[in-house]
């Protein structure tokens, strides 16, 4: 169990828009999907998307779930220096990141909510797409 848990933080649609995740692209044919982040320049901060706020169902507790495995990565020291470049992690480490929080997001759906694979992903040998 972590010293501290991370702050849960409420922000705006837009600021999940304009991040390099949507490239400032929500257009009914390409919605910007991103619900929640753990941004690893902003450490022990999950950010989510305001117009959750009233309402966490278990779908929104199965990504938050995934932003916490992110957070207890930040904090093992795993990726300190050896796998960093100018700040940001090298492309297979992101990938092997991202497949390790989905295993735990969809444990917990399983386990919590009788949900197999809330989503469908496709990995590529550089993350997620």
């Amino acid at each position: 169990m972590p010293e501290e848990l991370p702050v849960i933080e409420f922000v705006t649609h837009e600021y999940f828009v304009n991040t390099p995740l949507c490239n400032g692209i929500d257009t009914v044919e390409k919605p910007c999907a991103i619900r929640a982040i753990y941004n690893d320049l902003n450490p022990g901060v999950i950010q989510i998307d305001e117009k959750f706020k009233d309402n966490i169902d278990g779908y929104m507790k199965s990504i938050i779930v995934h932003e916490m495995v992110h957070y207890l990565q930040d904090l093992s020291g795993r990726w300190d220096d050896m796998y960093k470049l100018e700040g940001v992690l090298l492309c297979q480490e992101r990938s092997f990141r991202q497949r390790e929080a989905y295993m735990a997001q969809d444990k917990y759906a399983e386990d919590v909510h009788n949900r197999r694979r809330l989503l469908k992903r496709n990995y590529d040998d550089c993350g997620w797409r």
